[in-house]
């Protein structure tokens, strides 16, 4: 996994049933039949939490403040793929970035489907 300026935690919801997923090191989340998941973003300062959608339009998802940081929860559903014949997570949706406010730098956290494996965190950077 790349070195991100965020601390990143991964849950999967099931109805009120909520569950803290530790990625194994190659990002793999686990396979699921059902539910969502959410990831929490608590960025550093100077980093802006950014969501983009189908036409490149930039949102701002909505955040709590925990002691200092500012905290990003951003629900990925999970969607029944008929061509896949199973659960899929699909972009934008599935997806977040950080960009740094004083350079171009830009991460992408998204979580993915890789066919019947599972679903694995992502980290790239893009910018």
């Amino acid at each position: 996994m790349h070195r991100i300026p965020a601390n990143i935690l991964v849950r999967h919801t099931f109805g009120e049933h909520k569950d803290v997923i530790r990625p194994e090191s190659n990002g793999c989340l686990g396979s699921w039949n059902g539910g969502s998941f959410e990831l929490e973003v608590a960025p550093i300062n100077g980093i802006e939490v950014i969501q983009v959608d189908e036409n490149d339009n930039i949102s701002f998802p909505p955040s709590t403040l925990q002691g200092r940081r500012q905290v990003f929860t951003i629900p990925i559903p999970l969607i029944w793929s008929q061509e896949e014949g199973l659960l899929t997570t699909r972009y934008p949706s599935n997806s977040v970035r950080l960009q740094e406010s004083k350079t171009p730098r830009i991460w992408e956290i998204s979580i993915e489907t890789r066919g019947d494996t599972g679903f694995f965190l992502t980290i790239k950077r893009i910018g």
